[in-house]
This record gives structure tokens, C-alpha cells and sequence, in this order.
């Protein structure tokens, strides 16, 4: 017998409603391998940001006591250079932007130590972003809003019957400004259909830092 709508939304899982905690500590892997699935060290070419390649922030706007490290390997020696960044920061803060909620996290494998996040923002989309990463940044520079953009999602690959993702960061605001970006992860919800991404919102100022 089929199930009713209501029934089957009953069944989903609901997200956690904690973001994991950040930790310098490399971890190991289900291959063996050592990995530290939160920042992975600063390769940033100019002093006024700090990026890994897949979270940047304004260096000016980072607590002191968060410890910035160096990337020794630097993607093979590339540095992130001025330009780029200054280009990528230009964008995120001259388009068109929608409020975003955080909203949860998972497992990203039933049983791994890698979680992802979940944004949903007022257009009622959801971004997927790399949750140790969102931590990172939450605690960092301390935003007390997030935005998306507000221009229709732009798919980086064509899957049929997939939905497409966001290719546009995830901005981190403070008191208006811009004082973070996250890239987000190359998944849909598609590949989570198993949760419930209704849930309230989580505020984002009273995450423990």
C-alpha cells in the first residue's frame, strides 16, 4: 500500500542541529589516509586574506585566537594570488543576495567522520557546504548572518535527473560586511534525500565558539 505524504515525511531523519568541532587534529581516514577535513592551511598570496583554496576570509576580521597555519604543500607550490582573490572577494560583494539559514548537518557516509552542512535560503533552495569547514569559519570571524546568491543556481555538471548545484560561495557577513566565503560542495540534496531539510533554523550566534 502506498504511503500518504504526511507518512512518508514522517519517515525521514532529521539533521543534527550542532556543527562538528573544528580541530587542528588530522584524522585518519577509512583508506588510511591522514586528512583534517577543516582547514587545511593558508596559501594565500596576499596578507589581507586567508584561503585554503576552499574558504576564505578576511584576515583583518579573524580572532586572534584562532591559529593560522601555513599550507607546506600550497596546491603543488600555486599560491592563491592577489588578483584572484581580490576578484573572487569583488564579485561576492557586488551581487544580488538572499538570506540563509543554517539548518543541519550529516554524516556524509552512514558511519564517517566527514559531515556536511545544509543552507536554505528564503527562495527556499539548499546549499550543500563541507561542515568542518562552516565551523571553521563560524568561529574564525564570527558572522551573524549568511547569504547566497540570489541569481538562479548555475550547474557546474549536467547529471540527468540530478539537481543542479551552486557554483557561488556562500558569503559570511558581520554587522553587514563581508568577512568570509565558503565554496560549496559539488552534491545536490539529491544525494540526501533520506533527511528532512524542513527543520527549523539554527542561529548561528549561539553555536558554541
Amino acid at each position: 500500500m502506498r504511503k500518504s505524504r504526511n507518512e512518508t515525511v514522517k519517515t525521514l531523519r532529521p539533521l543534527r542541529r550542532a556543527l562538528p568541532a573544528f580541530s587542528a587534529a588530522s584524522v585518519t581516514d577509512e583508506d588510511g589516509a591522514q586528512r583534517r577535513w577543516g582547514f587545511k592551511g593558508n596559501c594565500s598570496q596576499s596578507p589581507l586574506y586567508v584561503t585554503d583554496g576552499y574558504i576564505l576570509l578576511l584576515a583583518a576580521a579573524i580572532d586572534p585566537a584562532i591559529a593560522i597555519e601555513q599550507d607546506g604543500h600550497c596546491w603543488d607550490g600555486k599560491r592563491a594570488t592577489r588578483a584572484a582573490i581580490g576578484n573572487v572577494w569583488k564579485c561576492a560583494n557586488n551581487r544580488s543576495e538572499v538570506n540563509a539559514d543554517l539548518i543541519g548537518v550529516c554524516d556524509y557516509d552512514p558511519g564517517s567522520t566527514y559531515e556536511v552542512a545544509f543552507l536554505r535560503d528564503a527562495l527556499g533552495r539548499v546549499m550543500v557546504v563541507n561542515a568542518h569547514l562552516l565551523a571553521f569559519g563560524i568561529r574564525a570571524v564570527h558572522p551573524d548572518a549568511l547569504t547566497i546568491d540570489g541569481a538562479p543556481i548555475e550547474a557546474t555538471c549536467m547529471v540527468p535527473g540530478q539537481v543542479p548545484w551552486f557554483s557561488s560561495p556562500l558569503a559570511l557577513r558581520r554587522a553587514g560586511e563581508l568577512v568570509g566565503l565558503l565554496m560549496p560542495m559539488s552534491l545536490s540534496t539529491d544525494d540526501f534525500s533520506g533527511y528532512d531539510m524542513r527543520g527549523e533554523p539554527v542561529d548561528i550566534c549561539a553555536i558554541d565558539v
